[in-house]
């Protein structure tokens, strides 16, 4: 694992790799499991922590709209 800082034209790198669709989640698996610098393997971590996360809250708002919407009284035109 390299000790050394990660440099901005390094962060500018990852950034634009990141914003590549699809891609993105491979990489940043990658940046978390491969052997990188330390301050890149923590920022995948975290990265994969709040899309987990993100993940759950649409399912848990996602699942409380539904039944908020089942509730409602459907109005017909006649």
């Amino acid at each position: 694992m390299r000790k050394e800082e990660v440099t901005i034209l390094e962060w500018m790198i990852v950034f634009v790799i990141l914003t590549i669709p699809f891609v993105n989640f491979i990489i940043i698996i990658i940046l978390a499991l491969g052997n990188f610098n330390r301050n890149i393997k923590n920022f995948a971590k975290a990265l994969i922590f709040f899309i987990i996360f993100g993940i759950l809250l649409l399912t848990f708002f996602y699942g409380s709209l539904g039944n908020l919407l089942r509730h409602i009284p459907r109005y017909h035109i006649q």
